[in-house]
């Protein structure tokens, strides 16, 4: 736990805490970022990156009360309008997983609450799994000095720079194979997944199925674009970066019949390149991971947001409106440079 969460947790819940923090988040458009929605002590292999489904309903039903859950696409369209961000804010979610429809929407559907997915589309409809899941489970199974082996004799074979990392563990790994790149990593996993056989990676898909996402879109929830592949853009050559927008583009619209106006960058990761080919695509936002507010200057291809999980949302006792205030607060000061910090 960081030093901020821990302060937080110690801080009485008094409802004029909760007053004092919403007024300083309530001066822009707040948008919210998540991934998953499962129960309560579901073993994923990023639990961080994971709302518990309880937290989720109380959370929703609080945004409700204090804020004007709007779409993404209007907070981007007030921009371009020069119309009022105060005490607007939006839900996203990033990746396509199976539980924003099983846990998720069932919830956005009973409070009749907007929200924006980004589609790593060629997940969907698939039993693929992002690579980095694949390599927490064969590490879960795995000696690491036969991982060590494995991963020496590879790096030779490709000519890169063995990580040098005292603590092998998946985080470590997980960086390491990001930094090289989504293609290096991919074929890091996929052969370590033959070498090691008999794996224990599922099959059963963990990403939603064209049908779900229809009955959402049907139903209200918008849909955007997070690549094809969910490619790490900064190490792909701008031929792939254009690639992976535009094909992960043309796919939702067509499944959807909708035509898709907002991106999410994998990891957050862009360059002022990146962010070019995304606006030349004719999208009309994208966002990051950067935290912050919107504002009526906010760069529309930069846009902030406010990450959520389980870990800043409350304890064991349940959902904190008084944290989540003051977390949401703290976020919203972090006012990023908003001509270009990504």
């Amino acid at each position: 736990m960081s030093w901020r969460r821990a302060l937080v947790s110690i801080i009485p819940e008094h409802r004029w805490v909760s007053t004092l923090s919403l007024a300083l988040a309530r001066g822009g458009a707040v948008v919210f970022m998540l991934h998953r929605v499962l129960p309560r002590e579901t073993v994923t292999y990023d639990n961080e990156l994971v709302t518990s489904a309880d937290l989720f309903e109380a959370l929703v039903n609080w945004l409700a009360a204090e804020f004007e859950i709007v779409s993404l696409e209007e907070i981007s369209e007030r921009i371009e309008e020069r119309k009022s961000l105060k005490r607007a804010c939006a839900l996203t979610f990033d990746d396509g997983w199976l539980d924003n429809y099983t846990h998720a929407f069932p919830v956005l559907r009973k409070a009749k609450t907007p929200a924006t997915i980004f589609l790593a589309s060629g997940y969907i409809g698939s039993t693929r799994r992002l690579w980095q899941e694949k390599l927490w489970y064969l590490l879960k199974n795995s000696s690491g000095h036969y991982v060590e082996r494995f991963a020496t004799d590879w790096s030779a074979e490709c000519y890169v720079s063995l990580v040098n990392n005292r603590k092998r563990d998946f985080v470590g790994w997980r960086a390491w194979l990001l930094n090289l790149g989504s293609d290096r990593a991919e074929d890091f996993v996929d052969k370590l997944e033959k070498a090691v056989g008999n794996s224990s990676i599922p099959r059963e898909r963990t990403f939603m199925s064209w049908d779900e996402i229809r009955e959402m879109h049907g139903a209200g929830v918008e849909f955007g674009a997070h690549t094809v592949n969910h490619v790490f853009l900064p190490r792909a050559t701008m031929d792939e970066v254009r690639s992976e927008i535009a094909q992960s583009c043309n796919t939702i619209e067509r499944q959807t019949g909708a035509a898709v106006t907002g991106f999410a960058y994998p990891w957050g990761a862009l360059t002022s390149s990146i962010r070019d080919c995304v606006e030349s695509a004719g999208l009309k936002y994208a966002v990051g991971i950067q935290p912050g507010a919107v504002h009526a200057d906010t760069n529309k291809y930069l846009l902030p947001r406010i990450f959520v999980a389980t870990s800043v949302l409350g304890s064991s006792k349940g959902f904190s409106s008084v944290q989540t205030a003051l977390y949401v607060a703290s976020q919203c000061v972090k006012r990023c440079d908003r001509a270009h910090s990504y």
